[in-house]
């Protein structure tokens, strides 16, 4: 099966306590989706105050507690945990 490669994901903080991390595509991408669950689980055992997961086919929606965690230490992580990178 020929897939293609993962997107670049795009990473902004459209404001109150939330990340929002896009791997927005033209075509649905399968692996994007598959990688997408896999940060979820480690984005959850990882870091403390996550309040919220929210995860759609191309996207994650993050809700942080920012008394506790850094809103770029959090992209920092993701970025480092993306394998398109």
């Amino acid at each position: 099966m020929n897939t293609s490669p993962l997107p670049t994901p795009q990473i902004c903080f459209p404001g109150g306590d939330y990340l929002h991390f896009d791997v927005t595509t033209k075509n649905f991408n399968p692996s994007a989706q598959a990688q997408l669950k896999e940060i979820e689980a480690k984005v959850s055992g990882e870091f403390q105050g996550i309040e919220d997961i929210n995860l759609g086919i191309n996207f994650m929606m993050i809700r942080y507690n920012p008394l506790i965690i850094s809103p770029i230490s959090l992209a920092k992580y993701l970025r480092e945990h993306w394998p398109a990178n």
